[in-house]
């Protein structure tokens, strides 16, 4: 499992003296009606010929349990980096965003969307 999630590379990088690679800064947004506070980020496009006029948005929506704290989910907003602004976010009760001692819908899900 290890090696896969890159773990063992950023323990190998922090044995060395070097730092953790650095999370994206990203803000919160309130859904009163919801009664969440979801964790968001928007990066990007990396690439200067994608910015500009040329810029386009991939609305990036992860799996329910998906975080954007660990690597195997950022590889995927990684992946559009590129040539797009990317706008994701922790789903209620993942990640950064509100934890809730009840249970979650699709249909929550959908409306935090």
């Amino acid at each position: 499992f290890l090696p896969h999630c890159g773990l063992v590379s950023i323990i190998g990088s922090l044995a060395l003296g070097a730092m953790p690679p650095k999370l994206p800064e990203g803000k919160y947004c309130e859904l009163p009606q919801q009664g969440v506070k979801l964790y968001y980020e928007i990066q990007g496009p990396l690439r200067r010929d994608f910015q500009g006029e040329k810029e386009e948005v991939l609305f990036l929506l992860m799996g329910s349990v998906a975080d954007l704290r660990k690597t195997t989910d950022q590889q995927f907003v990684n992946a559009g980096l590129g040539m797009f602004k990317v706008f994701t976010f922790d789903h209620r009760n993942t990640g950064r965003s509100s934890i809730k001692d009840e249970p979650c819908s699709m249909e929550d899900y959908a409306d935090d969307a």
